[in-house]
């Protein structure tokens, strides 16, 4: 079930120019997509498609999804603070134990 999930989120869910739409049957979010508070929350599922099926595309996918979402602060507090981090270290760390030891393809 949760890799299905994650089929759907990287088919359905992730809009062509690049990041997640925010209503996925909606013309007009369609191809508005962004990285940021979605991917962080959700970089826990792909690591685990990895770790379950050693599928490439999982590795790749991840590190597509989770590109550029920490370059910047952490936003201060309240509901941003805990979109941001709720979640990522668990996502992080399966990523780790994957061997994704950094958010840069070129080094995998």
């Amino acid at each position: 079930m949760l890799v299905n999930t994650a089929d759907w989120l990287m088919t359905e869910s992730w809009a062509p120019s690049g990041g997640f739409v925010y209503i996925t049957n909606s013309p007009l979010h369609y191809d508005k997509g962004g990285r940021g508070y979605t991917s962080l929350m959700l970089s826990e599922i792909f690591a685990f498609a990895l770790e379950v099926t050693g599928d490439r595309k999982y590795r790749d996918f991840w590190l597509e999804s989770m590109k550029g979402t920490l370059d910047g602060p952490l936003c201060p507090g309240g509901k941003q603070f805990s979109q941001q981090t709720r979640q990522t270290v668990f996502g992080l760390d399966r990523a780790w134990k994957m061997g994704i030891k950094t958010l840069s393809p070129e080094e995998h």
